[in-house]
């Protein structure tokens, strides 16, 4: 049998214990926790950059000298600068405004910063000497919708050589697998149907800001994202083209200087962030625009965005035309698709977690004139391209959803059969998780007791019941590419024996430090309590950031990998002679006669034979020689299979006459491979499902379709869900099968139970009225709509 994918131990002390102190946690309950937006520097300046008051627009001609001279204005910063007198090409993720200039002379979207940027001595300053500056402005068409602008004569980017608005890189994207023609004649029944979803909208609690100072050649700066070594590149005149760490240099550095280790960049903690401004070409531009206004004031500078709007949270609207071909078993043979938007990665789903063996997507992306989005826990996008199909077959068929859920489970369009047989069974893996998963739900909300045909249950109250079910895969990252940029450093201090964890990560509020100590603690055999964490300095050390779910993923292996290093260092030092006269800590002992467990070293024959880290730092003399571990080439190549499932159940009421839809219960089971700390797991799930109820039933961006600014920009217009609006109780489920490729068996836990709300409600809908709604949000004229009364 070959070895497992991934570092593991039988026994743990502190993996998967609930109830330990957080290690963020007395900072964050005091209020003392520093945030970037809480960075003051003495004689610091506040910036901003021009929002544009059009939709699409370009800058003719600008003067900005009464700006320049107004009191308390110490640099201006435009467009037409020479530091800004080349191209960033920054690749995008499906955004609708892939090449952005950090000023840029044309705006694409309502409220786009571009144009200047002005520090000032307080942001009244600031927004007093912009009113000052004198624009003529080329006013051009715009349009909002991307089915329309894929078909429009009308050209949005007249910046751009191109005759379409279907963006020239990755404007039509093709997946396939197997013969989806073949798949559809093998079929017994073929639906076809439409879904949409609209925009929506997350904000973060915190607004974005980055502060930069110079020290001579050297560059101190604090950035909003959960990424500070791309953010370096970047400054650098580097841009990563892969998410991973393969930079090519795309312009000039901030400085004469291209020295990356010239640049400091601080991440801290973050406000609820989820994704959006690592990527975000724009956002990414904020930190270039305050490095600039910093070198020519010569003092530091915040530069703030503060927007009544929440431009880049969320995912944009999307129309999907999707053919689904089954058999009167359930078994679904092909599926096929056609898609308008931004951010859709149809196979994503379908691919990596069902054995559906032929599908064919087509996605077309075209420019539309909005801010830039991305993606925020996963996208409901990819979850409805999975569950609404599987939830219209299970209709068709008169199926509960689980039924047709587990016929159709695989990865890579293979049955689970095969899987168990070619690929389990190599590692020794003998669970099923999507059985285990659905099994615990259906158990938690009841499922064999309530589910019922569609349309049949009518309550004393007179509304209808539902109970709906949604499923996905967890994420999983490729060895190849995520887990190269990881470095960490695990050091028992020399003073007092405490154990020292050095590696730069950012916070987003999910428990990184506290999971980081439990699994240093258990491989060294330390105490929880003595393992301490400083994430945000700069140092060569650094882990893989929070993003796309993999964070702890990734950083995990190299975690085990240096603090088992450590543990082997510590028990060399006690075995070898040191000091005068060469004695032994352990006298006539190796390695292997020793273990070690909460802080102590003992012989395993003789428990009372024992030193404390402390007493091993002060019996040798030479004890400062940290271990660093970080992962090898060892994982290159590994084929990666997505085997672990989590799945949302949802029970429902739905009041015909009013088309309002209660939400009574929720359960969340989740298969995270191997659980590090139960309360973060619960927790994102519990948030996760806030966020994506809220969107399933009622968050729409809305625009003024004659100026193309968005019309519910504050939270009194734009509804979000509180805790009040969700009438029952949410239940959260752990399942820990192994079979994930991070340390121990773990795989990510959270990206998509949001994105899980809206098909687990669809479904909901459709068994309490018999009547289906996959237009999203699934408001209740659009439950009225679906129920023919309006």
């Amino acid at each position: 049998m070959p070895e497992q994918p991934y570092h593991t131990r039988e026994e743990f002390n502190y993996v998967g214990k609930a109830g330990l102190k957080r290690k963020d946690g007395l900072e964050k309950a005091a209020g003392t926790a520093l945030f970037t937006r809480d960075v003051y520097l003495p004689g610091m300046l506040i910036a901003k950059t021009f929002e544009s008051p059009y939709a699409h627009a370009k800058i003719v001609s600008m003067d900005t000298s009464k700006a320049e001279a107004y009191p308390g204005v110490h640099a201006v910063l435009r467009y037409d600068d020479p530091e800004l007198a080349y191209e960033f090409e920054y690749p995008s993720w499906g955004w609708s405004a892939q090449y952005q200039h950090p000023l840029n002379q044309i705006a694409h979207w309502a409220g786009c910063p571009m144009g200047f940027a002005i520090a000032a001595v307080d942001e009244q300053t600031v927004d007093e000497a912009m009113k000052l500056v004198e624009i003529e402005w080329e006013i051009l068409p715009f349009e909002l919708d991307y089915e329309q602008s894929a078909k429009d004569d009308v050209i949005l980017e007249a910046h751009r050589d191109i005759d379409t608005n279907i963006r020239s890189a990755e404007g039509v994207i093709e997946h396939e697998l197997g013969d989806v023609e073949k798949g559809m004649q093998e079929a017994d029944n073929i639906v076809k149907f439409t879904y949409i979803d609209e925009e929506d909208t997350w904000g973060g609690v915190e607004a974005l800001s980055c502060i930069a100072v110079w020290r001579g050649d050297h560059l101190d700066i604090w950035v909003h994202n959960q990424t500070p070594n791309p953010a370096q590149m970047r400054l650098a005149g580097y841009h990563q083209w892969v998410p991973v760490g393969y930079f090519v240099r795309v312009a000039p550095p901030v400085n004469q200087y291209t020295l990356a280790n010239k640049i400091h960049v601080h991440s801290l903690y973050q406000g609820a962030q989820f994704g959006g401004p690592n990527w975000n070409t724009w956002y990414c531009n904020y930190p270039l625009t305050a490095a600039w206004l910093a070198k020519r004031a010569q003092k530091p500078v915040k530069h703030i965005l503060d927007r009544s709007h929440f431009e880049n949270r969320g995912y944009d609207e999307a129309v999907h035309y999707m053919e689904v071909g089954f058999k009167n078993d359930g078994t679904i043979t092909a599926l096929k698709s056609l898609d308008y938007g931004s951010t859709i990665d149809f196979p994503f789903k379908v691919g990596k977690g069902t054995g559906v063996p032929n599908y064919y997507d087509t996605v077309i992306v075209p420019y539309v004139n909005k801010g830039p989005k991305s993606c925020y826990r996963h996208g409901m996008k990819e979850c409805g391209g999975l569950n609404l199909p599987y939830s219209i077959v299970a209709g068709e068929l008169g199926m509960p959803m689980t039924e047709v859920a587990l016929k159709n489970d695989g990865c890579y369009g293979n049955s689970m059969e095969w899987i168990n047989e070619n690929v389990k069974a190599q590692y020794g893996w003998t669970r099923d998780s999507l059985k285990e998963v659905i099994e615990a739900g259906k158990e938690a909300i009841g499922w064999d007791e309530k589910w019922h045909l569609p349309g049949e249950k009518k309550l004393d109250n007179g509304r209808y019941h539902g109970i709906g079910l949604a499923f996905s895969h967890n994420w999983e990252v490729d060895p190849n590419t995520y887990f190269q940029p990881n470095q960490a450093c695990v050091a028992i201090q020399r003073t007092e024996g405490s154990v020292k964890l050095i590696a730069r990560h950012s916070d987003g509020g999910w428990t990184g430090e506290t999971s980081y100590c439990q699994i240093v603690a258990d491989e060294l055999g330390a105490k929880y309590d003595d393992v301490e964490i400083r994430p945000f300095d700069d140092v060569k050390f650094e882990l893989k950031q929070g993003m796309g779910s993999c964070g702890l993923i990734c950083s995990s292996v190299f975690l085990v990998e240096a603090a088992r290093n450590c543990k082997k260092k510590l028990l060399e030092i006690c075995t070898e002679p040191t000091g005068p006269g060469g004695r032994q800590i352990f006298p006539g002992l190796t390695p292997d006669d020793l273990e070690v467990k909460d802080s102590v070293v003992f012989e395993k024959a003789n428990p009372d034979n024992k030193k404390t880290f402390y007493e091993v730092c002060q019996a040798d003399w030479q004890f400062h020689d940290p271990a660093i571990g970080w992962a090898a080439n060892r994982r290159h190549g590994m084929e990666i299979w997505n085997l672990l499932r989590q799945a949302t159940f949802m029970e429902v009421e739905v009041d015909t006459e009013t088309g309002e839809v209660i939400i009574k219960k929720v359960v969340n089971v989740n298969d995270v491979g191997k659980c590090v700390t139960p309360e973060s797991v619960k927790g994102q799930q519990y948030g996760g499902s806030y966020m994506g109820i809220g969107n399933s039933r009622n968050e729409e961006v809305l625009y003024d379709t004659q100026t193309g600014f968005q019309i519910n920009d504050n939270l009194i217009d734009y509804k979000w869900f509180s805790f009040n609006d969700i009438e029952g109780p949410m239940e959260q489920i752990i399942i820990e099968t192994g079979m994930g490729y991070g340390a121990y068996g773990m795989s990510g836990c959270s990206e998509v139970v949001g994105a899980l709300m809206a098909t687990s409600t669809s479904d909901a809908i459709f068994n309490a009225t018999g009547k289906r709604v996959t237009h999203f949000p699934t408001t209740p004229d659009r439950v009225l709509k679906a129920l023919g009364k309006i």
